[in-house]
């Protein structure tokens, strides 16, 4: 019932608050001084009965009022921080804190301090003479915003948190600047930076614009749409975007970049075609033969026949093959344009020089007449050709040449007459033949000496006085015809040696039929 202080059998919180702040106070000697916050309009009061049997309505739970005494007494009000307006029992004290409130009727008072958005109530007692000391701790205020938007149910955040759905009154907001974010599909989203005061109520009323659809197709297909910078999408490019002004590019590879600006209004359905300019050109190379490799600025790309996707500019275009010269150009290609090249390469030349002793022999190459040597064909591809010379009275010589790149290849014939041949066979002939007559007659005196030896033998058998003489001539006659065919043998050696240098001859120079000057021919053979 102490607290009790205006004796109406309620003790709101407010009373509790003054009544345990002056006790606490006096008991400590000051030491510790509670702060009491009183509760806003809006909140209420907490009250408790001392009475059971009495029932209250809202009406009945009173406003606090000030209990004085007779006298007077001074207040001495500081402030964490310094510096702020003072209120005692809601009247406004000139200056601020610290300061001295002289005169002031002793009793229980409300005392307030503001400064900007921080705020401290409390309440205290003053007694008759008495210099009170009350020191006040200001803590940031709050407020009250309340949000209001057109169309409503827009989904409202505070600082990045969500509170709910428009129209909302948001109590207990810190005072000071805040972030409001206003959301609701189909319009444009709000971010405003809001002040909210201390212990005051901030409206905001917002009309959401609707947004604007903006829709972009391009040929080709596929190209990157930057809106502002950002990268937003590919074409067909479909999006909802606030209303105001826009920096669009499209880019695509191979194509120049578009760049342009557009305005959208509030629900406005923009759509817009744009046909991008290639930068690209076609090179079409075709050669003879194909499969050259190609080089575009030294660079291997491929084979002939070749296609080549480039930009447009200058290019140095570069054909090669094996036993071809390597063929270059200098070729401009613009953009959009299909360049068709057609390139024969040269093969790789040679040169042979011929010379043929006699001179004046007919040169065949691969079966075609040239000339008569001494002879330089030029210009002949590089490769393997078949070489003929041919002169009459002389035999002809064929010979496989390989001509080389840029190289002179010399080539010296020294031909073989007919009778060059003619001579050389009957030399051959002659010279088997006496080795043969050779041998026969060896042979022959060696058949002879046999054939005596054997009668002189039936002879000895039935010889009396002269067996002895027999005897000797039969050894004798048997020594001589083993070393004459012993001589018979060895001279058909040399035989059959010509005779194989004979047919050598023949075959090398293909000789089964030999000419002979007078134009007539005879057909040789030897038989034993």
């Amino acid at each position: 019932e102490l607290a009790d202080l205006d004796d109406d059998g309620f003790i709101t919180a407010s009373e509790l608050g003054i009544y345990i702040k002056s006790s606490v106070s006096k008991i400590s000697d000051n030491y510790q001084t509670p702060q009491l916050k009183s509760l806003s309009g809006d909140e209420g009061e907490f009250v408790f009965l001392l009475k059971k049997d009495i029932i209250i309505s809202e009406t009945q739970i009173p406003e606090f009022q000030p209990k004085t005494f007779e006298g007077f007494g001074d207040f001495y009000i500081t402030s964490e921080p310094s510096g702020a307006k003072v209120w005692i029992d809601e009247k406004e004290l000139s200056g601020t804190t610290p300061l001295l409130a002289e005169t002031i009727t002793a009793g229980y008072h409300k005392i307030k301090a503001e400064k900007g958005d921080y705020t401290a109530e409390s309440f205290a007692q003053l007694n008759v003479d008495e210099m009170k000391k009350i020191n006040l701790m200001l803590e940031l205020g709050s407020g009250i915003l309340k949000v209001i938007t057109t169309p409503f149910e827009a989904m409202i955040s505070l600082d990045r948190t969500f509170k709910g759905k428009s129209p909302i009154t948001l109590k207990d907001i810190k005072a000071g600047w805040h972030e409001i974010t206003i959301k609701k599909d189909g319009y444009s989203t709000i971010i405003k930076q809001i002040q909210v005061g201390s212990n005051k109520t901030e409206e905001v009323r917002v009309t959401l614009p609707e947004l604007a659809m903006l829709s972009i197709n391009s040929d080709p297909s596929g190209a990157s749409v930057l809106i502002d910078g950002k990268t937003s999408g590919k074409t067909p490019f479909s999006k909802n975007l606030d209303s105001g002004n826009y920096e669009v590019k499209l880019e695509k590879q191979e194509y120049y970049d578009d760049d342009f600006s557009i305005e959208l209004t509030p629900g406005e359905k923009k759509d817009l075609q744009i046909n991008l300019k290639t930068y690209m050109g076609i090179f079409s190379i075709i050669s003879e033969p194909s499969n050259a490799e190609v080089l575009i600025n030294g660079i291997k790309k491929g084979l002939t026949p070749f296609d080549i996707k480039l930009k447009e500019g200058n290019y140095n275009i570069a054909l090669r093959k094996q036993e071809y010269y390597k063929k270059e150009l200098t070729e401009k290609l613009n953009a959009e344009e299909e360049k068709k090249i057609n390139i024969d390469l040269e093969r790789h030349k040679g040169s042979l020089d011929i010379k043929s002793n006699p001179s004046l022999a007919e040169v065949f190459v691969d079966g075609k007449t040239i000339g008569r040597a001494p002879l330089q064909i030029s210009d002949l591809t590089t490769g393997t050709y078949k070489l003929e010379i041919r002169k009459k009275d002389y035999f002809p010589q064929k010979q496989s040449v390989k001509v080389k790149v840029d190289a002179v290849k010399s080539l010296n014939f020294d031909l073989i007459s007919h009778a060059s041949i003619n001579l050389k066979l009957r030399r051959l002939n002659t010279t088997k033949y006496l080795w043969l007559c050779g041998s026969i007659i060896s042979a022959g005196v060696g058949g002879y000496f046999k054939y005596s030896a054997d009668k002189h033998y039936d002879e000895y058998k039935s010889a009396t006085d002269n067996a002895t003489d027999l005897h000797k001539k039969i050894e004798m006659e048997d020594n001589i015809s083993t070393i004459a065919f012993g001589i018979s043998t060895v001279f058909l050696i040399p035989t059959l040696v010509n005779h194989f240098k004979q047919s050598a001859l023949k075959k090398k120079w293909d000789l089964s039929v030999i000419p002979k000057e007078d134009g007539v021919s005879i057909t040789m053979g030897v038989k034993w």
